[in-house]
């Protein structure tokens, strides 16, 4: 399966001699490279034909996961909530479902999930929640 984003990318007119333009969302280009991470995981094919044909996926679930969180973050973001303040949020969401699947026992596909949100999230507070992972 390949992912296509569903809005084109939003750019700042750079400035005279500049050579690369800015773009305005900060999380954009670091949940592009999630995407490829997934899509390579996957091996190009769809999450759920994989999980039907041969079960459990933990790699591909993994960054499934890093990319719904960063897609939560993102949307917080759009919404008018401070970067710092929409990592922190989302990160006591997914460590709190994380911890419940632990204490549950869930499977290996949801735990991958979830650790690869919680991940994400910890990667992007480490960075002081910009994208600079």
């Amino acid at each position: 399966m390949r992912f296509r984003r569903r809005h084109a990318s939003t750019v700042v007119t750079p400035p005279v001699g500049s050579v690369e333009p800015e773009v305005a969302d900060p999380f954009e280009a670091r949940q592009a490279e999630i995407e490829v991470e997934l899509t390579r995981a996957a091996g190009g094919a769809s999450l759920c034909a994989i999980s039907r044909s041969t079960g459990s996926v933990p790699a591909a679930k993994y960054f499934e996961g890093r990319l719904a969180a960063i897609t939560e973050v993102r949307r917080a973001v759009k919404r008018g909530a401070e970067p710092q303040a929409a990592v922190v949020a989302a990160a006591a969401s997914w460590h709190g479902a994380l911890h419940r699947g632990r204490a549950r026992d869930a499977g290996p596909d949801w735990m991958a999930y979830w650790a690869g949100g919680v991940d994400e999230l910890d990667d992007l507070s480490a960075s002081g929640g910009t994208a600079e992972v």
